[in-house]
């Protein structure tokens, strides 16, 4: 009798600023493939789990959303996250492991050693919503006069400009909403996004001592990752150690990788989905 390929059941969680919609080209790939693809839209902004040191609210809303998806679907899925969502999904992974069968960080990070007590420090003396990368979101540009407006904005802009053109236009639609006026404006509130960046987690080292992770994972990081080449690798380097099997690789690319190559992004993932089995 021939062997039945099992399909995953994914629940992604986007990055800092984009929310899931950004990610529908690689995520209509993902389905192509086979797959079933959950989302929350936007984290932090339902008001039940505020942005707070360290996320735990956050952590909270992603672990009921991903409750009703096992529920619903009655299979345990694969947690993957890019930057923010792969922090959280990992938090997640560490806290509630039956909650997740396999685990996939792209561009993510895992403050290390002496940078998390660098954190904890710049946190205890309210430093970090004063410096970038928060200071920078809260006066990140919010409104523009029409969809094409937020298109011309931001092609030419240094992270933006070799994004796929039809991630770009979704990001630019479905990543605004219409004003009173007639205008776009960002969904994704530049003050949450300050938040996430402020009150990043400096304890999940500390978590995984405490409830190492117990599933497959695997780590893609971009070759040109600016944000990754500052906080390192030594975190996540131990997390591929810690099972045989998991795995790091680089791909082409900066951090905002999978909206530059939706596509390979999501034939990447699939290979690694099936490598957790």
């Amino acid at each position: 009798m021939a062997k039945i390929e099992r399909m995953s059941l994914i629940v992604f969680s986007h990055a800092n600023s984009f929310g899931a919609s950004t990610y529908r080209v690689m995520f209509e790939e993902l389905r192509r493939l086979g797959h079933t693809v959950e989302a929350i839209d936007q984290l932090g902004h339902n008001p039940k789990y505020p942005v707070t040191n360290n996320w735990p609210h956050s952590v909270k809303e992603l672990r009921e959303f991903v409750v009703g998806i096992k529920a619903q679907h009655a299979q345990t899925p694969i947690l993957i996250g890019h930057s923010l969502g792969g922090a959280a999904s990992l938090m997640l992974a560490s806290q509630s492991p039956e909650l997740a069968r396999g685990l996939i960080m792209m561009d993510s990070f895992v403050i290390y050693g002496w940078k998390s007590w660098g954190m904890k420090l710049a946190k205890l003396f309210g430093k970090t919503m004063k410096r970038p990368p928060a200071s920078v979101a809260l006066r990140r540009r919010t409104t523009w006069d029409s969809v094409d407006h937020v298109i011309a904005h931001l092609k030419h802009k240094r992270a933006f400009k070799n994004w796929d053109e039809r991630v770009l236009r979704d990001y630019a639609e479905l990543g605004t909403v219409a004003t009173a006026d007639g205008k776009r404006t960002l969904k994704f509130k530049r003050e949450i996004e300050a938040k996430f960046y402020a009150y990043f987690p400096d304890n999940v080292m500390a978590m995984l001592r405490k409830h190492p992770l117990q599933c497959p994972f695997h780590f893609v990081g971009g070759l040109h990752s600016r944000e990754l080449a500052a906080i390192g690798l030594g975190g996540t380097e131990k997390l591929v150690a810690a099972r045989a099997g998991n795995t790091l690789r680089r791909v082409e690319g900066p951090h905002l990788f999978p909206m530059e190559r939706p596509l390979e992004t999501a034939h990447m993932i699939d290979e690694l989905v099936k490598l957790i089995g």
